[in-house]
């Protein structure tokens, strides 16, 4: 898969730049699995290979149960 050019992908070795879990509660909820180990989140910190954007993190994080739903 190909992304773009100026993006570049985490060194494996560093795993603080993804983190994955699963929400509290999750295994109470109607239709879960009670010793599911499921992800319902995730969480990246990328960075841009430019110039302009040199230093500046980009953190992302998607998931069900967060506290609201937003894009910023």
């Amino acid at each position: 898969m190909k992304g773009p050019r100026s993006s570049r992908r985490c060194d494996p070795s560093i795993r603080a730049c993804l983190v994955r879990g699963q929400y509290v509660g999750y295994r109470e909820e109607d239709g879960a699995d009670k010793n599911s180990s499921i992800e319902t989140f995730a969480a990246a910190k990328l960075e841009i290979d430019s110039w302009r954007w040199a230093g500046v993190p980009w953190y992302i994080r998607a998931g069900k149960g967060l506290a609201a739903a937003a894009t910023e």
